[in-house]
């Protein structure tokens, strides 16, 4: 049986809270000296700080929690957007649908804001059909091979990829370059994302969270076999389309926003799990332990740290100035996030 919510549980939920705060309020203040400009530079540029802190925020959302519920559709540790294909099968989808559009002409010639509207739909299906295919191809006998899991959608991520930089070499011998086709190579917050696509994201992502965390006792259920889960009142399948939606949404509004991403899907829920001993640390006591179970604790907190964790990143980026231009957040978290999730896998092996 699951231990009631214990009170590191509860702090360490408080504290991610508290984490995402503070990085919120570092962003703001990281950048130029404000006070050599006059009233409207300044609400601008505190504007901007603003809007970047709001997509990243949505974007470390995203994944943090899109990990959580791979972990549990999957049964795998190791299931993150960037691992299992969903990033960069949504990535491909809208560099294809990108490369498509030139020839109708659809595609050139369009601003910012057109460009990320029409992305939208590439992507899902980008995401959905990825999540699909690995997990038909990771299928073996009665059920999942984790071994194949996690190779497959390896393979799957570099594949596509791989059709990624194929597609943008073509478009490029066209002499067309879509706006944003930087940030589909490595993932990038950008400052010319329109203001109302940034704010739809930051209220529409914690959104699909709250509804999938609605669900949590009956995640806590998806790490038992069918049987057992079918015997406790679980419908195994309507659950198992409202994580793959959930994650395959998640995935895509990511990548929209910021193109792909690494680590911070696998990173953000074990620093969850070390932060509060695992799910047996959490418990299913407590007002929200019983309202949401374990797993709806854990959503909500990996995406807290999901957050916190990329607009930390994006303060490295501000922070580090390059005379080439600012380093892609991507590229910061695969800096940092790779011996990270090496310290947090290695952590439990060494205590056992």
């Amino acid at each position: 049986m699951l231990r009631p919510l214990t009170a590191r549980a509860s702090i360490a939920l408080a504290c991610f809270v508290l984490l995402a705060a503070v990085a919120a309020v570092l962003r703001l203040m990281v950048g130029g000296d404000l006070g050599v400009l006059d009233d409207q530079a300044r609400l601008a540029a505190m504007d901007l700080r603003l809007m970047r802190v709001l997509s990243a925020g949505a974007v470390g959302m995203a994944l943090g929690a899109g990990g959580v519920m791979l972990q549990a559709l999957l049964r795998n540790p190791l299931a993150s957007p960037d691992i299992l294909g969903p990033s960069s099968g949504a990535t491909l989808a809208v560099v294809l649908a990108a490369y498509i559009g030139t020839f109708v002409g659809a595609a050139s010639g369009t601003g910012g804001a057109a460009v990320l509207t029409w992305q939208v739909g590439p992507a899902l299906a980008g995401s959905f059909a990825a999540l699909a295919l690995v997990y038909a191809l990771s299928c073996r006998g009665r059920g999942l091979d984790p071994l194949s899991l996690v190779l497959v959608g390896v393979i799957v991520s570099i594949v596509c990829g791989a059709g990624v930089v194929l597609l943008t070499h073509l478009m490029q011998a066209r002499g067309i370059v879509l706006p944003g086709t930087g940030a589909m190579l490595v993932g990038t917050i950008r400052d010319d994302t329109p203001r109302w696509i940034v704010i739809a994201a930051a209220a529409g992502v914690p959104l699909v969270i709250a509804l999938v965390a609605l669900m949590g006792r009956q995640v806590d259920s998806a790490g038992l076999s069918d049987d057992e889960a079918t015997s406790v009142g679980v419908s195994l399948g309507r659950l198992r389309i409202v994580l793959f939606a959930g994650a395959g949404v998640l995935s895509a509004a990511a990548v929209v926003l910021a193109g792909p991403i690494g680590f911070v899907g696998l990173v953000a829920p074990h620093l969850v799990r070390l932060c509060v001993g695992g799910e047996r640390g959490l418990g299913a006591g407590g007002p929200l332990g019983r309202c949401i179970g374990v797993g709806g604790i854990m959503l909500l907190a990996s995406a807290l740290a999901g957050a916190a964790l990329l607009i930390l990143a994006d303060v490295g980026v501000r922070a580090l100035n390059l005379a080439s231009g600012r380093l892609p957040i991507g590229v910061v978290t695969a800096i940092l996030g790779g011996p990270l999730l090496v310290t947090l896998i290695r952590r439990p092996m060494n205590r056992g």
